[in-house]
């Protein structure tokens, strides 16, 4: 999984991981942890990066710091994430689709 904006790229990996990478000099400038199985969905908006995962959670980081905000659990894995402002939508295995409101966390 990967996302690009004018300067950062994030990357979502089978090593359970989530990767910010500064997009001019190509280098890892993060590595976020905590993922318990591969993460197969990444998304950024303002200053937050939505991770989901087959471990069936959805996260929330902080960009700049790399802590975790926010987990969302689900009784399925996630294939797919996005966020549109305060809201993040991410797809499940079973092909379901849930909507969380950050503003609610």
């Amino acid at each position: 999984a990967v996302v690009i904006d004018n300067s950062t790229v994030v990357s979502g990996s089978s090593d359970r991981t989530v990767r910010i990478w500064d997009r001019n000099s190509g280098a890892c400038v993060k590595v976020l942890e905590g993922h318990t199985n591969c993460v197969m969905g990444v998304a950024m908006g303002g200053s937050t990066v939505v991770s989901g995962s087959l471990d069936k959670t959805v996260r929330i980081w902080d960009l700049t710091t790399g802590a975790e905000i926010c987990r969302f659990t689900n009784d399925s894995g996630i294939y797919a994430v996005a966020k549109l402002k305060d809201i993040v939508v991410g797809g499940d295995t079973t092909g379901r689709v849930h909507m969380f409101e950050l503003k609610n966390y």
